[in-house]
């Protein structure tokens, strides 16, 4: 039969969440309030105690990892550590993105690095970007940007052109950094694309959809 709760042996003693243990126990046998009663304690911190609600620090862990995995979806699971810290520190700062000047402005691919690409990629980046004042472009020392066609455009289109010194790539930093980030994680997860087609369209995808 059903057991008095005053005679039940083993009583823990009067702290409340051994109190709140042992109703929970007993609970097959008694009505919770009833024991809350007897023992002293309040119904409503009984059910608390047992469904607690999760910790602000928890619930901020749990936001937190939604948005990573969010990220980490977004960009094609290319973005390692840094690249999704860096996206979120740009979710909770949106002004700093919108006034960064860094952007691709043009772009082109080509099965041969030669002077006719560079020039084509000038030109896309003139339709993205209006010229004004004193617009300067710098390159490395390779033979496309040295040559007299390359150089005879920047001349035509008033842009100052300035060169990397020889061996130092760290003049040209930014582009050097988008270029391994590039390799990394747009041509190295790949071990072989199809064709050529296939490659500028995931060339094309990276560039729009993830860094524009």
């Amino acid at each position: 039969g059903e057991r008095n709760p005053k005679k039940s042996p083993g009583l823990p003693c009067a702290e409340v969440t051994n109190i709140f243990d042992y109703i929970h126990q007993e609970s097959h046998h008694h009505q919770v309030t009833k024991m809350c009663r007897i023992l002293g304690v309040s119904r409503a911190q009984y059910y608390r105690y047992r469904s607690p609600k999760p910790s602000k620090r928890r619930a901020e862990d749990a936001d937190l990892k939604q948005r990573i995995l969010r990220i980490f979806a977004e960009f094609k699971q290319r973005y390692g550590v840094m690249k999704i810290h860096h996206e979120l520190n740009l979710e909770l700062q949106p002004l700093q993105l919108r006034c960064s000047p860094r952007r691709i402005i043009g772009y082109s691919f080509s099965k041969k690095m030669n002077t006719d690409l560079v020039l084509k990629t000038l030109e896309n980046a003139v339709k993205n970007r209006t010229i004004t004042g004193d617009l300067i472009i710098h390159t490395d020392l390779g033979s496309q940007y040295t040559s007299d066609d390359y150089n005879q455009r920047l001349t035509e289109l008033h842009i100052r052109h300035s060169y990397s010194r020889k061996g130092c790539p760290y003049d040209n930093a930014p582009m050097e950094s988008f270029h391994a980030s590039l390799k990394k994680e747009c041509v190295y997860p790949v071990p072989v694309f199809e064709d050529y087609e296939t490659a500028a369209a995931v060339l094309f995808e990276y560039v729009h959809a993830i860094l524009q």
